[in-house]
């Protein structure tokens, strides 16, 4: 269907097969996401490629460092990411996922105070694991990748 929309967001999932688990995982997890900057509902869902946008700022609170964003920070905000991600595909079939491995290559330092994006798409399905990628820019540097993720859940 050509007028489908292509990308829904989380809070927008009205008709969606998995809305429920995701409306009982948003609501149960809210504290945690809030506390690394993430609003799930305004996470943006494409089913047409398997992907998911969370856009972020970081604070302060975040690093590690003087001006820096710890590198555990990054880590829960990618994991977060393609597990969400992961969570909207299994959730289709009724299912709870896990994260099962989980590996991040730092490129770039990230400071507090700047906008950043996530961006995962599933990459494969394979059995029960489902196989993602994700990339978190920092917006005030375009094109900047900060670090990348590889995911089975």
């Amino acid at each position: 269907m050509e007028n489908e929309k292509q990308e829904i967001k989380l809070k927008n999932l009205s008709d969606y097969k998995s809305k429920k688990i995701l409306q009982d995982y948003i609501k149960s997890s809210k504290s945690f996401y809030s506390s690394l900057g993430i609003d799930l509902n305004e996470s943006i869902y494409n089913p047409k490629n398997s992907s998911l946008i969370i856009e972020l700022q970081t604070s302060k609170k975040m690093q590690a460092y003087k001006n820096l964003i710890h590198g555990g920070v990054i880590s829960a905000i990618l994991d977060s990411s393609t597990g969400v991600l992961a969570l909207i595909k299994a959730s289709e079939k009724n299912k709870i996922i896990l994260t099962k491995k989980l590996n991040i290559t730092y490129l770039k330092i990230l400071n507090p105070g700047n906008h950043i994006i996530v961006k995962s798409v599933i990459k494969k399905i394979e059995n029960q694991d489902i196989y993602i990628e994700g990339e978190l820019f920092d917006n005030n540097r375009p094109n900047k990748i900060i670090a990348k993720a590889k995911a089975i859940v």
